[in-house]
């Protein structure tokens, strides 16, 4: 997204409005057609978009059908679009004009089966600079090829649903105002021996502003990423909102949604964290969100509900079942998550809600987060609400509920830090005022598995690092009923630490611990297991726990 050109397709599957009151339109209202991109060999130096463009003040486009682009050779040194293109269209307006700048009534799509894709996958539509689009279902399937290397001086991504991206104003136009629209479901496949090491794919849409443009990517529908096979930086299960080069009298936003559910289902292959930024690479602790992932202030990423399943493969990294928001991002779930594991490894932590870090903000509270494992092996701890990571905000959800059936859950490398099984939320803080909290119920449910270090917390996590600040994790109700399987101990209530001179609190207001059936017991472990641990004479604490 360097400086802007008249356009920057090099090759058009369907038509061109370029310049003042231009159109144009493909098939008709009782005649469907396919706008269709083949490439198998050569070397393309522009974007390939296998649908129209509107450009240069150009007034709209309409595809009557589908548009497909279908990469398995060549090189493609820009960004892969299967719909269709705006750059810096005009703005509609008056009873008769089009909903969009552009709009393709089917389907649109990226395959890539082979060849060399440096740039970005777009599966949908591409609005850059001011302008609008839209289209009805939009995907993106990957089963080979070589893809963008990780040296750009900004993320580049694999999107299932449409970008836009909006500039900010100079002293001869005004600010962009970039909109999307995926009036249905938007979707990645990846299938293939592949590594793609740049980015994350996310299932959503994007929006991008930089400065004080305007960039709107909605999803109507569902959205949603599978992997089967393959390496990946990361995965997101909604959409992804950037901001850039805002400032004092500068206020970029950037606003991406899904209106229904996003999905992330992982059977194989190796994900190993997700790379963001629109001018320069960071790398989250997170590997994959089912919800939306929101990078800078001014941005904004919400979902309705998600729902993450984890069957197989390598997740190097949090697994985090709701949004990630970071660097003054906001992350939103409207309604419910979901993560369910039943096989793979995991080396990072299972966390139910958000992930804040690094000043991100929650915008209002989770009704409902449910982890369950049934098999598998994770290296981290496991929450059932949000963690709040050295982050000045607080995250709420209303009921968590964590079941645990099988699998193997506990670091295996020696580390100085004890990890927790948390049926509520953990809030770190770091000189920050840090609060993660469940206002009505925390269930923990443990009926097998093996839980090797820590304890099993009904309540809350707070811990405190650094001279000033506070940590919360308070949680009105907990409960906890273990009916099998073998953990280190059991603390019903919350678990408060302090590794500084700051304060913490992890307050329950009604605790109940229930053991029955085939569960077993041990001592609660504080430190880590560097060859320092401390078990503790006690294995089951009713109350809380402060260290």
């Amino acid at each position: 997204d360097g400086k802007k050109t008249p356009s920057s397709a090099a090759v058009i599957g369907g038509g061109l409005a370029y310049g003042a009151n231009t159109s144009t339109v493909l098939g008709s209202d009782t005649r469907d057609v396919t706008s269709r991109v083949a490439i198998n060999g050569g070397e393309i130096h522009g974007k390939v978009v296998a649908g129209s463009v509107v450009a240069n003040g150009g007034y709209a486009a309409v595809i009557h059908g589908d548009t497909l682009l279908d990469m398995r050779g060549g090189t493609v040194n820009d960004d892969l679009v299967g719909g269709g293109m705006v750059q810096d269209a005009t703005s509609l307006s008056g009873e008769d004009a089009p909903s969009h700048n552009l709009i393709v009534t089917g389907n649109a799509g990226v395959t890539v089966a082979g060849g060399t894709a440096k740039g970005e996958i777009v599966g949908g539509n591409y609005v850059r600079g001011n302008g609008s689009a839209r289209v009805e279902n939009s995907s993106v399937t990957i089963t080979s090829g070589t893809f963008s290397p990780d040296t750009a001086n900004k993320a580049q991504y694999v999107i299932g649903g449409n970008k836009s991206m909006a500039y900010g104003s100079s002293s001869s136009k005004p600010a962009d105002v970039a909109t999307t629209l995926v009036k249905g479901n938007s979707s990645v496949l990846v299938d293939g021996d592949v590594n793609i090491v740049d980015g994350a794919v996310a299932g959503g849409s994007m929006a991008k502003a930089e400065k004080d443009g305007q960039a709107t990517a909605t999803v109507a529908g569902n959205s949603g990423v599978q992997v089967d096979k393959g390496t990946l930086a990361g995965v997101v299960g909604g959409g992804i909102a950037e901001t850039y080069y805002g400032g004092e009298d500068t206020s970029p936003i950037a606003t991406s949604e899904v209106k229904g559910t996003s999905s992330v289902t992982i059977n194989g292959g190796t994900i190993k964290g997700i790379a963001y930024g629109a001018v320069a690479n960071g790398t989250s602790s997170a590997a994959v969100v089912g919800g939306g992932l929101a990078n800078d202030k001014g941005s904004t990423a919400s979902v309705t509900n998600t729902s993450v399943t984890i069957a197989g493969g390598k997740i190097d990294g949090k697994v985090v079942a709701g949004g990630l928001a970071i660097n003054g991002g906001t992350t939103m779930v409207k309604e419910s998550t979901l993560l369910t594991m039943t096989g793979g490894e995991v080396t990072g932590d299972l966390i139910g809600g958000n992930l804040l870090e690094k000043n991100g903000k929650d915008d209002g509270s989770i009704a409902s987060t449910t982890v369950s494992v049934e098999g598998g092996t994770v290296a981290g701890e496991i929450y059932g609400g949000s963690y709040v990571r050295n982050t000045a905000d607080t995250s709420e959800v209303a009921n968590t509920t964590l079941n645990i059936s099988g699998g193997s859950i506990g670091a295996t490398e020696p580390q100085g830090w004890a990890q927790y099984v948390v049926g509520g939320g953990k809030a770190m803080s770091n000189a920050t005022v840090t609060a993660s909290n469940v206002t009505n119920t925390a269930t923990v449910n443990i009926s097998g598995g093996d839980i090797t270090r820590g304890a099993v917390v009904g309540g809350g996590f707070a811990r405190a690092q650094g001279a000033n600040g506070s940590a919360t994790a308070n949680v009105e109700d907990s409960v906890v009923n273990l009916t099998g399987g073998t953990l280190v101990g059991v603390v019903g209530g919350g678990l408060a630490e302090n590794l500084g001179t700051a304060s913490s609190s992890a307050e329950v207001t009604n605790a109940s611990l229930t053991i029955g059936g085939n569960a077993t017991v041990n001592g609660i472990i504080y430190k880590g297991n560097d060859g320092k641990k401390t078990p503790s004479s006690a294995a089951v604490i009713g109350g809380g726990l402060a260290y």
